[in-house]
């Protein structure tokens, strides 16, 4: 894959990030935290040499990721905030997901 093809991903991703924006509310951290670790993906994905298609591990992201999450752990596929909510990280090119009680995010 060229780097120009592997741009325009993370860039559409961005973009799609930027669009979901205005839809998060003051308080809420959940779309913050799945900004973050969709950003993690590509730089991960970046650095790493890997495709829109692989999925990384929450300790595989973890340098990208910021210190207010280092206290999340990841078991049985989804990463667990231990205040409340899971987070699903998926393939590179799909957005992060997350459950908070009753809220699904996608």
């Amino acid at each position: 894959m060229s780097l120009a093809a592997i741009a325009i991903i993370v860039l559409a991703v961005k973009i799609a990030i930027f669009l979901n924006a205005p839809r998060m509310s003051a308080g809420d951290s959940t779309w913050n935290t799945l900004r973050q670790i969709d950003s993690a993906k590509q730089q991960w994905m970046l650095e790493k040499g890997k495709t829109p298609d692989d999925i990384p591990t929450w300790n595989e992201l973890l340098p990208y990721i910021g210190s207010y999450m280092t206290n999340f752990h990841q078991t049985n596929g989804v990463v667990v905030d231990p205040r409340g909510g899971i987070f699903f990280i998926g393939k590179v090119s799909q957005p992060a997901a997350a459950k908070k009680g009753e809220k699904i995010y996608p």
